[in-house]
């Protein structure tokens, strides 16, 4: 391409205003380079996926990303850059002197001066691919319709902000190149749940795009989760990754558009079933390996998560790819207290407190063990991306108890109570697919072990985090922490199991009942 061909009649009558309004607007604020990425980027081409995997360092290593928060679309352009731009519209509200102090935040003038509520109310912030401009860039410019917002590592400012009301740590602070300011400092599954569950929120106009849009999110953060991820689980803590759920199932008419092996995505992640329609995940599970306290505003650390609920693997992973098949390494023991002496010479600036770990870089964070810091931002090597699993583990049938059933948010059938040999209670099992009618048409299923667990249980976990606590109650009263094993409900086709469902089968139960051990191909 030849300089200045963009201002050709040949190219400029095709590139969107939001663009053309770009282009003149950077050179006013001393940047010279402007990389976009609808022509930056060759759309369909071969080379895109390693481009895509890449995002994640342009927006990083850039001094700025502008984010077009106003309007429909990329025709819609930057509101109130004089001489560039058409005006910013401006609404104004009356509000009584007496009420400014007791106005909510559902007062448009409250909403209008907050930044996060500005970009949650946006089309750009309902696209899956905007949610990677935010985790990896430095700084990002917003335009709305009535104001500009400013977000950093340090500050948000709107465009009527005084310098009075900045220090001047904030203003002289720099960050690295290639640390956005969502980036974190060590493997944070506690952040990175945030991520996955506002990610799922997003809108995708094809199939592809739901492991594509998020590639340049996790290409970030390996350099804080080793290992990386597979299919949006990070290998460090995979055991408990597996662990998602959906907070409502889908019909069995919708099957055919999550035909798994037909999209090749797995139904063992969660990205796998982000597809017909943006579905909530229940992360709950993932507590399991919060290995951390964090300081509060009055000075106290919250409590070991984990104290709650434990995830333990009984599976060796394996990865297998074109490549042939590797072992995913769920290395997180490795980092284990009894191994501080070793770890503290691959590490220094851990401190030993007794009863926890600090790091000088995170002082406000208590450790149970020392664990891997972020990288410099160097390119990692990433793990091919691989839709089947092999392991051996244990598998059994289990009969459902028929007149007990749940219903998710939608009225399906999507909570299934599972009997054990006895016909007593074992577990409670939540399906990802369930007809529209009764659930008597299935009265069994097949399950696989995939790790055990432990959960606490007292009054404070009630079923709205341990959806077999009422049963718990019931049929163990004794017990004070009910140890399980995690199950997958599976069907089969063409000798590759997929996920259907998964639940918590008790110890006991699953111990007595008929179980063979078997080798299986996870799709």
């Amino acid at each position: 391409m030849e300089a200045n061909s963009l201002a050709s009649d040949k190219f400029s009558l095709r590139i969107p205003r939001t663009i053309k309004h770009a282009i003149r607007f950077i050179p006013s604020i001393g940047i010279r380079y402007l990389w976009v990425d609808r022509l930056c980027i060759v759309q369909d081409a071969p080379t895109n996926a390693e481009e895509i995997n890449n995002m994640g360092y342009i927006y990083g290593s850039a001094y700025l990303t502008i984010v077009a928060a106003a309007g429909k679309d990329a025709e819609y352009g930057l509101p109130g850059l004089e001489g560039i731009s058409f005006a910013k519209s401006k609404d104004f509200y009356y509000i009584p002197r007496s009420s400014i102090r007791d106005h909510t935040a559902d007062d448009p003038w409250r909403r209008e001066q907050n930044h996060h509520a500005l970009l949650q109310e946006a089309t750009w912030n309902q696209r899956g691919w905007t949610l990677s401009e935010l985790v990896s860039s430095q700084r990002v410019l917003c335009f709305h319709d009535h104001t500009i917002t400013w977000e950093c590592h340090c500050a948000v400012w709107h465009e009527d902000t005084t310098l009075n009301h900045v220090g001047d740590q904030c203003l002289s602070r720099t960050p690295r190149p290639g640390y956005g300011f969502y980036q974190v400092l060590w493997p944070d599954l506690k952040a990175y749940s945030r991520l996955v569950q506002e990610y799922t929120k997003r809108e995708f106009s094809r199939v592809e795009d739901v492991t594509s849009a998020f590639a340049g999110i996790t290409t970030t953060l390996s350099r804080s989760f080793p290992g990386g991820f597979i299919y949006g689980l990070p290998e460090l803590y995979f055991d408990a990754a597996l662990l998602w759920r959906l907070k409502r199932a889908f019909d069995y008419a919708q099957m055919e558009n999550l035909d798994h092996p037909k999209t090749g995505l797995p139904s063992w992640s969660w990205q796998g079933w982000n597809l017909v329609e943006s579905v909530p995940l229940d992360l709950t599970a993932w507590t399991s390996r919060f290995r951390h306290r964090q300081r509060t505003s009055l000075g106290r650390h919250t409590p070991w998560s984990f104290t709650w609920m434990r995830t333990n693997p009984t599976c060796q992973w394996h990865s297998q790819g074109s490549k042939g098949t590797r072992i995913v390494r769920t290395d997180l023991s490795m980092y284990d207290s009894s191994l501080y002496d070793t770890f503290q010479t691959q590490c220094t600036g851990w401190q030993d407190k007794g009863d926890h770990f600090e790091h000088e870089r995170v002082p406000e964070i208590w450790f149970d063990f020392p664990v891997p810091l972020l990288r410099d931002p160097e390119r990692v090597e990433l793990q091919e991306q691989s839709n089947l699993l092999n392991f051996r583990t244990e598998q059994a049938t289990f009969n459902a108890w028929p007149a007990v059933q749940g219903t998710d948010e939608r009225g399906f059938g999507g909570t299934v109570v599972i009997q054990g040999q006895t016909e007593a209670w074992a577990g409670v099992l939540e399906r990802d697919v369930c007809p529209e009618w009764d659930v008597e048409c299935d009265s069994y299923y097949t399950l696989i072990s995939i790790s055990t667990g432990m959960i606490a249980i007292t009054e404070e976990y009630d079923e709205c985090f341990v959806r077999e606590w009422q049963y718990i109650r019931q049929y163990k009263p004794e017990v004070r922490n009910w140890e399980f094993y995690n199950v997958l409900w599976i069907t089969w086709k063409n000798d590759v199991a997929y996920r259907r469902g998964i639940g918590r089968i008790d110890k006991d139960a699953w111990k007595t009942h008929d179980r063979d051990i078997v080798d299986i191909t996870l799709g």
